[in-house]
């Protein structure tokens, strides 16, 4: 996992913000690496709900694969920096093309984190087949036991500063807002106080972090009437 978001990517990732808070809809670049140094290589615009992951652009010249990013849009509709299950399986999926563990970041202008998984290794077809089966395209995501038995077994997941690139280990708080964003209300009208419950444990599991944001989740979610 990187230890930083190196300053040119950073630029351009600060560019894909822009794009989607005045469109309000994602977009995405693809950075690859010569001679030990990453660039941008490749980047285009989505819908309102989803991007297609790039490859190098040749254009730029021979070059190794090693990084995606997308942004989600900031609304209430949508689920913040959660990790789509979509995400993980194209992540995977990357890895096992190009022959090397593929990081996938994701941000917006609103959040106070850039979330970034990486594959912990590079993955067999049948394992990218198993992400592929176990995507559930709908509302009720969170309920998959495949992702929460899983996700921490196949991915690193890192956070880092927007404005400086950095590394960084964030509150429980803030690891919630990045991955929920606008969604919080919407989330706690729509669903039920054991939906939500279910909800906050398939969060610990996609973000990668202690027991502790659960029960902050829970907090979060709470409608102050239980």
């Amino acid at each position: 996992m990187l230890k930083r978001i190196p300053p040119n990517i950073l630029h351009d990732i600060q560019t894909l913000n822009e794009y989607t808070a005045t469109s309000g809809k994602e977009s995405t670049l693809t950075a690859c690496s010569r001679s030990n140094r990453l660039f941008t290589a490749g980047a285009g615009g989505g819908d309102g709900g989803s991007v297609e992951s790039l490859s190098c652009d040749q254009r730029f010249g021979k070059a190794e694969r090693k990084m995606d990013v997308h942004t989600h849009p900031h609304n209430p509709s949508a689920v913040g920096l959660l990790p789509s299950q979509a995400d993980l399986a194209v992540t995977l999926s990357e890895s096992k093309t190009n022959n090397t563990k593929q990081i996938s970041c994701i941000s917006n202008k609103e959040s106070p984190l850039i979330v970034c998984s990486e594959a912990k290794r590079v993955p067999t077809q049948a394992r990218v087949n198993e992400y592929v089966d176990h995507e559930i395209d709908s509302g009720e995501f969170y309920k998959s036991e495949f992702h929460r038995k899983n996700v921490r077994k196949d991915f690193n997941t890192a956070y880092f500063n927007p404005q400086t690139g950095e590394k960084v280990k964030p509150s429980d708080e803030q690891v919630l807002n990045t991955m929920f964003g606008a969604s919080v209300q919407t989330i706690k009208e729509e669903n039920t106080k054991h939906e939500r419950e279910k909800l906050c444990k398939y969060v610990n599991s996609m973000s990668g972090t202690k027991k502790s944001v659960t029960n902050k989740c829970k907090q979060m979610l709470s409608d102050n009437k239980e």
